[in-house]
C-alpha cells in the first residue's frame, strides 16, 4: 500500500533534520528506503548525553525497507544558534517481542468464527480504544458533581495534567491537585542507585542535568499529550469494600487523532502512554494511581547506550520512570496546616520545609490546627515525598504559583521538586505535598508493548 502525505517544516526544524541527514552514517542507513522526517521541538522537556535541560533535542527519521522498518534516532546540541550533531542510534526491533513477531507464530485453526460471534458493545469496551480504536469521552463528569461523600470541582489540563479541588462532607481536602501529574520523569540509561533518593540519583550536581543517557519531563496537556481527562468510573458498594469512583486520564504525545490507534496497538516506535487516575471513596480515602503501559525506549536504550544484550545482568538501569504528584493540602481549613512527622517510633513536628524517602511503617499527617481534620499518607519503599511553603516562583498546583511551560525560564531551571526545598517554615502555614511515585521499569515482564506497571498512594481522612 502507497500512502502518501503533505507536511511542511518550519526552518528551524529543516535545519536540525539536515544536520542529522548529512551524517554519513545516517545516509548509508536510508539508502534504498522510504523515509520522513519527524521532528519535534523537545528540549523544554529534554536532558541528556551530558546536556543540561533545554540544550537538546531528538530528531527521528522512520525509515521503511522492502521487508523491514526501523527508526533514525538522532541527539542534537541546541544550545547555540546552529544545532549540532551529538550522536545517532538505529533501532530495527523496537520492542523485543514485538506483537507482529508473536501474531506470526500463532497458528490459527482451520475454522473461523469471524462474522459469527457478536460484536462486544462499545460501552464494554476499553474506553482508549472502544470508538473504532479511537477514545471515548461519553462517561465524562460534570465539571462540578457529588458522589460518595466527595464534591470534586475539575478543569481541563493545561501543561501539569487535569486539575482538581476536592471536598469530603462538606469540608476542604486540598483546593488544587494537578493532575494527574504535573511532571512524569521518563529517565534512561541510568547508572546504580546504590540506596540514593531519585534527587541524588537522577541530578547528582543538583542541577538540570541528568545522570544517565537522556530524560523526558513530561508534560500533560490537550495539545501536547492528550486526550486528558476520559472518565468517571463509578464502583457500588460491595460487602466491605466502600461506595466510591475513579477519575482517570490518559496522557501522552501521540494520543490523539489518528496517530492514536497506533500508539494504543503496541507496534509503533516508542508506544507508551500513561493512565493517570485517582479514586475516591466514602470512607475517606483518596488513591492517585500511575499506570504506564508499553515499552518506550526500551530497545534503544538497551540495545543502543552500551547494554549488554542480556539485560538480566546489566548493571546500568534500563529505564526508570517517576510520576510526580502535586498537592495544595487544605485539611478543613484554607488558612494553614499543621505538619507531623511518624518515623516508625515516634512523631516529630518539622519546622522547616522537607524531601523524605519512603520506608515502611513512616507516615506523613496534615492537620487543621483549629479543627479535627487530618490528612495521613503511609509512606512506603518506592515512594517519596516533598513539603513545601507555596511559593510564586515555584512550579506547583496551586493558582499562585508557576506552571510548566508558561515561564521558560522556570522550565529549564526545574528537574525536581526537592530543589525547592530551602528552609522555610512550614508549620501554620499554606503547604504543598509533592508525592513522587517510582516505576522500575527493567523490572516488569513481557516488554512487548502490553504489559502495564502501577505505582500508587493512599491518603487517608480522619475527623471529617
Amino acid at each position: 500500500m502507497d500512502i502518501q502525505w503533505k507536511e511542511e517544516y518550519e526552518k528551524k526544524n529543516i535545519r536540525r533534520g539536515r544536520v542529522l541527514y548529512d551524517q554519513p552514517e545516517v545516509k548509508e542507513y536510508l539508502k534504498g528506503k522510504d523515509w520522513w522526517p519527524s521532528i519535534k521541538v523537545g528540549e523544554s522537556i529534554t536532558a541528556g548525553e551530558g546536556l543540561r535541560h533545554g540544550n537538546v533535542t531528538i530528531v527521528l527519521f522512520p525509515a521503511v525497507g522492502k521487508d523491514s522498518m526501523g527508526i533514525v534516532s538522532g541527539f542534537l546540541d541546541v544550545s547555540g544558534d546552529k544545532p549540532k550533531f551529538v550522536d545517532v542510534y538505529f533501532v530495527d526491533d523496537f520492542v523485543r517481542y514485538s506483537t507482529q513477531d508473536l501474531a506470526r507464530e500463532i497458528k490459527p485453526n482451520n475454522k473461523s468464527v469471524l462474522g459469527k460471534v457478536p460484536d462486544v458493545p462499545k460501552t464494554k469496551r476499553p474506553i482508549k480504544t472502544a470508538n473504532k480504536g479511537y477514545h471515548r469521552f461519553e462517561t465524562l463528569p460534570d465539571k462540578d458533581f457529588t458522589d460518595a461523600g466527595w464534591k470534586i470541582h475539575w478543569e481541563p489540563p493545561e501543561t501539569m495534567g487535569v486539575k482538581l479541588e476536592g471536598q469530603f462532607r462538606g469540608q476542604p481536602v486540598f483546593s488544587a491537585m494537578n493532575g494527574m501529574a504535573p511532571t512524569t520523569f521518563t529517565g534512561y540509561d541510568l547508572p546504580p542507585r546504590k540506596g540514593r533518593n531519585t534527587l541524588n540519583w537522577f541530578f547528582p550536581e543538583h542541577k538540570p542535568k541528568f545522570n544517565g543517557h537522556h530524560i523526558f519531563w513530561d508534560i500533560h496537556s490537550i495539545s501536547f499529550g492528550g486526550p486528558g481527562a476520559l472518565a468517571k468510573v463509578d464502583y457500588p458498594k460491595r460487602r466491605d469494600h466502600p461506595k466510591g469512583f475513579q477519575f482517570r486520564t490518559h496522557y501522552h504525545t501521540g494520543a490523539q487523532g489518528r496517530s492514536s490507534i497506533d500508539f494504543h496497538s503496541g507496534v509503533r516506535f516508542g508506544p507508551y502512554n500513561y493512565n493517570i487516575s485517582y479514586e475516591f471513596f466514602e470512607d475517606g480515602r483518596f488513591i492517585p494511581i500511575w499506570r504506564r503501559h508499553g515499552p518506550g525506549y526500551v530497545t534503544e536504550s538497551l540495545y543502543g547506550y552500551g547494554q549488554p544484550e542480556d539485560y538480566k545482568g546489566e548493571e546500568n538501569v534500563v529505564q526508570q520512570y517517576i510520576s510526580a504528584q502535586a498537592f495544595d493540602v487544605t485539611p478543613g481549613t484554607q488558612d494553614g496546616v499543621e505538619v507531623q512527622y511518624f518515623d516508625g517510633d515516634s512523631w516529630s513536628k518539622p519546622a522547616k520545609e522537607f524531601y523524605k524517602e519512603g520506608e515502611p511503617g513512616t507516615k506523613l499527617r496534615f492537620t487543621n490546627p483549629n479543627g479535627s481534620q487530618t490528612i495521613d499518607l503511609p509512606m512506603d519503599r518506592g515512594m517519596e515525598a516533598v513539603v513545601l511553603k507555596r511559593k510564586p516562583d515555584e512550579i506547583g498546583p496551586a493558582k499562585s504559583q508557576a506552571m510548566r511551560a508558561d515561564d521558560l525560564d522556570v522550565e529549564l531551571d526545574y528537574y525536581h521538586p526537592a530543589q525547592y526545598v530551602d528552609g522555610d517554615q512550614i508549620q501554620n502555614q499554606r503547604v504543598i505535598l509533592w508525592l513522587l511515585l517510582e516505576a522500575s521499569m527493567d523490572e516488569v515482564p513481557h516488554p512487548a508493548g502490553a504489559t502495564a506497571y502501577a505505582a500508587l498512594a493512599e491518603l487517608q481522612l480522619k475527623g471529617y
